[in-house]
């Protein structure tokens, strides 16, 4: 510790506010260190002089009284004989000065041990928030790298979903795996959709006069690009084509337009 340090926690120990652990290393250094035990008596010198300065108050003229009545009336008073002994004289500035010293060290202490908690907390958050991204971005990499594996899998067929009138330059490229019954579809260049609307892939089969709901997407609204997987495909019907529509927000069993964004037959 430098000197500095020593001082503040000689200021506290003369006021009673230093630690046990800070009044240890304070004795251990004032072994050592002329200049600091002489500060830290200096301290203590002015700290037993503050009581000094307060004026003497007279109590109520009942107490006395009261006294007596509670220890019993058998009890007969005893007059004790002080000496005077007249008060030495102190330079009230010097009070002034030292309880201004004492303030201001314990002033800078709490705002310290508020600081110090404060950038604690803040670095807590800090990694809290970095974790759970790291955990995200690791959920991603295994997404990703399923996905990957998928799209490499023999059997796997792809689909082009053209643009419609309603986005003429949007595109999707779906990844079937009939084996499994799933399907990855990627869309680029969509319209971001409204907060309160969504968009439904539609599934047109050849066993239905209706189009089958196969799930909703938003696109993102400045890379205008989405994705989604399709579980379950009802790969034991005919797949004609697949369809996408704007819909109310969390889709619908039915499109309520037949305003296509993305068209594109399946031939499955």
């Amino acid at each position: 510790m430098i000197h500095e340090t020593f001082d503040e926690i000689a200021a506290l120990e003369a006021v009673g506010a230093a630690t046990a652990d800070e009044s240890r290393f304070l004795a251990e250094h004032l072994e050592g260190c002329n200049d600091c035990a002489a500060l830290a008596r200096a301290y203590r010198e002015t700290a037993a002089r503050l009581p000094l300065m307060l004026d003497p108050v007279s109590p109520p003229p009942g107490v006395r009284r009261s006294i007596m009545d509670a220890v019993g009336a058998s009890v007969q008073p005893v007059t004790l004989e002080i000496p005077y002994r007249p008060r030495p004289f102190i330079d009230p500035r010097w009070y002034a000065t030292a309880a201004l010293l004492f303030l201001a060290l314990w002033g800078w202490r709490e705002v310290g041990i508020r600081v110090e908690r404060e950038q604690v907390r803040a670095e807590r958050a800090v990694a809290a928030r970095l974790e759970e991204e790291r955990h995200l971005l690791a959920a991603d990499n295994r997404r990703m790298m399923a996905q990957m594996q998928e799209l490499a899998a023999p059997g796997t067929r792809t689909i082009a979903l053209a643009g419609q009138k309603m986005a003429p330059s949007a595109s999707a490229r779906i990844f079937m795996d009939p084996a499994r019954r799933r399907a990855i579809i990627f869309f680029y260049d969509m319209p971001p959709n409204p907060s309160n609307r969504s968009y439904e892939l539609w599934i047109i089969r050849a066993d239905k006069k209706a189009p089958e709901g196969a799930g909703t997407f938003d696109v993102d609204p400045e890379s205008h690009r989405s994705s989604m997987t399709i579980e379950r495909l009802p790969v034991d019907t005919e797949i004609k084509a697949l369809a996408v529509t704007l819909e109310p927000k969390g889709g619908v069993t039915t499109p309520t337009s037949s305003d296509y964004y993305l068209m594109g037959e399946a031939g499955l």
